[in-house]
């Protein structure tokens, strides 16, 4: 099975059922997709969401199980996205290149195709004073950042993570802006089958699907991670939650 690597936060998770979909139909061949993702999820911290509390995506069991499923022969493809989710936690834009950077670097120890979604920088400067505000509130309510100081190091992190990627040879995708309505963030539901393929046809061995995949790639409604806490309790679920001809997805 190909191995297929999802990094991201939110826009991950709301998709996530239609973008294993897309993965399968337009590489047209069994893939295992390992993803690391979650409302809220950081790149190198633990975060939580109302109860639960995941691990930071660089810490996570996804790194130990990677060496695993890759196959010479199949060079593995991975998406890299929501890196800003971190600012918002108040972390530093030179820290969260570092967790970025040692992600890019495990995925380029197993010879990944890595694409990588930048900043939606257009959404971020199109953001009023009351939904920035509004935002911070509902999504990161423990956050103290003002507007003008969360500009300022999108721009220093944007360009910092321009040089990275730039190092690394990555491809990038630059957010359309009009794929943003009032949330500026999130893609907007009517727009999210065109950013992902925007995408995903990065991918050298990616085509467009000509119809939508099947049953094969329903998942449960239950979907969670090999290991998380909710209350501060440890909970650990067996992977993958999804194992079947064409398509296997393991949660970390």
């Amino acid at each position: 099975m190909r191995p297929v690597i999802l990094l991201g936060a939110s826009n991950v998770a709301l998709s996530f059922a239609p973008l294993v979909r897309l993965i399968g139909a337009g590489l047209a061949e069994p893939v295992h997709i390992l993803s690391a993702h979650g409302h809220g999820r950081s790149y190198g911290q633990p975060s939580r969401v109302l109860a639960r509390t995941l691990s930071g995506i660089g810490e996570c069991g996804l790194w130990k199980e990677l060496p695993k499923v890759a196959i010479p022969d199949q060079r593995p493809l991975a998406l890299m996205t929501d890196v800003g989710n971190d600012l918002l936690y108040e972390v530093p834009p030179a820290q969260i290149v570092e967790w970025v950077q040692n992600c890019v670097t495990g995925l380029r120890s197993v010879g990944a195709q890595i694409v990588f979604l930048t900043l939606p920088i257009a959404s971020v400067h199109k953001l009023t004073l009351w939904r920035f505000y509004l935002f911070r509130m509902l999504l990161f309510p423990q956050s103290r950042l003002k507007p003008d100081e969360l500009r300022r190091r999108v721009e220093v992190l944007d360009c910092a993570l321009g040089s990275m990627a730039e190092e690394f040879d990555l491809k990038t995708v630059r957010p359309h802006a009009d794929w943003y309505g009032f949330d500026p963030i999130h893609t907007r539901r009517n727009s999210r089958d065109e950013a992902w393929q925007t995408v995903l046809r990065q991918w050298t061995d990616w085509r467009t699907p000509s119809k939508p995949s099947g049953a094969e790639y329903h998942l449960p409604f239950s979907r969670r991670p090999d290991l998380r806490h909710v209350f501060g309790l440890r909970q650990h679920t067996p992977q993958p939650i999804v194992d079947r001809k064409m398509v296997r997805v393991s949660l970390y």
